[in-house]
């Protein structure tokens, strides 16, 4: 984890992040009315807590105690996830590879909602808010043999 060139006024810079874990995705809010008559919405996704938390410490920790970025940032993010079984041969070859095993991960969470749940992690920490992202580039891929399921968060000031 790195911050390079950032300051506090926002100047120029690269922020860079990685959090490791299994992604989570930013699903849909259940609402509730209080006895009191007040609507509270609770995100009904399981895991989205701690992974945010795991994302906030994770830019907290790169941001080394520099400033956010006031102006509009770019925002790339490469999520990995762990590869399932059928992945890999079978028997002696239960550590390989299929030749077939897909590069790209294409099934749920979808891209948008992994995305919120980072841009909402990352809101007061590397930039005043998610509305400051001017570009957004998203992927999921599954992990190499020996990689761990997480994230990359590149975020360039533009």
């Amino acid at each position: 984890m790195r911050a390079e060139g950032q300051d506090a006024a926002g100047g120029e810079g690269v922020i860079e992040i990685k959090v490791l874990g299994t992604p989570v995705a930013q699903g849909s809010k259940q609402y509730f009315v209080s006895k009191s008559g007040k609507a509270t919405g609770k995100e009904t996704a399981k895991g989205l807590p701690g992974w945010r938390s795991d994302v906030r410490w994770s830019a907290i920790a790169a941001m080394k105690g520099e400033g956010g970025i006031t102006g509009p940032v770019s925002v790339a993010i490469t999520f990995w996830f762990a590869r399932p079984k059928k992945h890999f041969g079978a028997g002696k070859k239960a550590a390989v590879l299929r030749q077939n095993a897909p590069k790209y991960h294409t099934s749920k969470p979808d891209a948008d909602k992994l995305c919120r749940a980072i841009l909402d992690a990352l809101t007061s920490v590397c930039f005043a808010d998610d509305s400051r992202v001017a570009q957004l580039f998203a992927e999921k891929r599954y992990c190499a043999l020996d990689g761990q399921p997480g994230a990359r968060i590149t975020i360039n000031a533009l």
